[in-house]
């Protein structure tokens, strides 16, 4: 699937999130009844769907044109906006809210698991995890040039032409994978707080997260390679 396959997909995700997400509150204060547990699940988890959806549809809207993409002479910027992660960050902000409400007031968020305190703390936990990930990890950030590809969760962020020996993709239902081989990856290193130790032989890039079409981005690729390496 294209940008404009996802633009109307998320596009459609947002609208029927946003309007469980009304219709499931409304219902509630109307009527004035207790959340039961079946329903308290959905209560938190539909505004999330629909804050990652706006966040993902604001990429896809604000990326660069194809046409910037392709001309190897110029240098694109694809980068995650303030406001993708303001999204991000209330759709975390949710998460972290159903587990303080289910452990304080000892409900269950899963109505299968039943009267289970400790799985508040869970949500919790994982929560501030993901809050703590947004914090500390660099924004992210894709930086083409005619000399180079820059990523902002390596180090160093700069990967010469002559650096990288291969580009694959892989489609996996209705996403696709690039895969950038680096011919000498001892010297690279994620820039996750989680994960410098290790080094990086192969840099993974799910184009549609950025915004653009995953041929686009790799034919981008391809050709300032073939114009400036040979």
């Amino acid at each position: 699937m294209g940008r404009r396959g996802f633009i109307t997909l998320y596009g459609i995700n947002t609208l029927i999130w946003s309007a469980n997400t009304y219709l499931n509150w409304q219902m509630y204060a109307s009527h004035g009844r207790p959340i039961s547990d079946a329903h308290l699940i959905n209560m938190f988890t539909m505004p999330m769907l629909a804050l990652a959806s706006m966040g993902q549809l604001w990429k896809l809207l604000t990326s660069p044109k194809p046409e910037r993409i392709l001309d190897p002479h110029a240098t694109i910027v694809i980068e995650e906006s303030l406001v993708t992660r303001v999204f991000r960050a209330l759709a975390i902000g949710v998460f972290i809210a159903a587990g303080i409400w289910g452990w304080v007031h000892d409900r269950s968020l899963l109505p299968s698991i039943g009267n289970f305190p400790l799985l508040g703390l869970a949500f919790i936990g994982i929560g501030l995890y993901g809050l703590a990930a947004l914090i500390f990890n660099p924004r992210l950030r894709l930086t083409i040039t005619p000399q180079s590809l820059s990523f902002s969760r390596l180090r160093p962020s700069v990967i010469n032409w002559e650096d990288l020996s291969e580009v694959q993709s892989r489609k996996t239902m209705l996403s696709t994978t690039l895969t950038l081989r680096l011919r000498d990856h001892r010297e690279f290193r994620p820039a996750s707080f989680l994960a410098r130790w290790r080094s990086v032989d192969k840099l993974r890039l799910n184009a549609i997260m950025f915004g653009v079409d995953p041929d686009v981005l790799q034919r981008g690729i391809e050709v300032r390679r073939n114009v400036f390496t040979f």
